[in-house]
C-alpha cells in the first residue's frame, strides 16, 4: 500500500540498502519471496520506541 515501507526481504534487513540493492534481493529467489512490511502508523511507533524496545514486544 502507499506509505508502507519494506523492512526485510527473506528474513534479512534491508536497512542501509539502496533501491537497486533491495530489488536485487527481491529478485534473487525464483521460488518465493517473503517481505516484512510496516504501515505508516507502525513505522511511527517503531521510531518512537526504538528498535531495541520493539524486540521486547515480539
Amino acid at each position: 500500500r502507499e506509505g508502507d515501507r519494506v523492512l526485510a526481504v527473506n528474513g534479512e534487513s534491508i536497512e542501509g540498502l539502496d533501491h537497486e540493492q533491495t530489488v536485487h534481493r527481491i529478485r534473487a529467489r525464483e521460488d518465493q519471496v517473503t517481505l516484512l512490511v510496516i504501515d505508516p502508523a507502525g513505522d511511527e511507533f517503531y521510531h518512537s520506541v526504538g528498535p531495541g524496545d520493539t524486540l521486547l514486544l515480539c
